[in-house]
């Protein structure tokens, strides 16, 4: 029993080890090697001479005017009009909610009116 107890903490403290250096791995990793980097760029400074970049300034990845949406901007603009339709349609829409609420409410108690007075007899 001993043993084993011994062999689960040696392969729990491997795996911890493992997961630590998983973790703490790769950026010591890129940290180191930016260091000797910079030991070697600081060395050997006239050897290479600065690049000089000459990107386009457009993204990579551009959508045609076509199949851009435009309209989006507009959606979030106050339109009297629309709004006023829209609360009349939310008020008809609420009323015949309540309504259809109120119509499921009586056939329930009337259907538990009459399992009750069946009950009685």
């Amino acid at each position: 029993m001993a043993v084993k107890s011994r062999v689960l903490k040696a392969v729990v403290g491997l795996m911890a080890l493992c997961l630590a250096g998983y973790i703490v791995g790769p950026p010591l990793y890129w940290h180191l090697l930016e260091g000797i980097a910079s030991v070697s760029r600081s060395s050997s400074a006239s050897s290479c001479p600065s690049c000089i970049c000459e990107c386009d300034s457009l993204p990579l990845l551009t959508i045609p005017k076509d199949l851009s949406n435009m309209s989006f901007a507009d959606c979030a603009k106050h339109d009297p009009d629309v709004s006023e339709d829209t609360q009349k349609n939310f008020a008809e829409l609420l009323s015949e909610e309540l309504k259809l609420r109120e119509a499921e409410a009586l056939e329930i108690s009337s259907a538990v009116i009459w399992h009750y007075s069946r009950l009685k007899r």
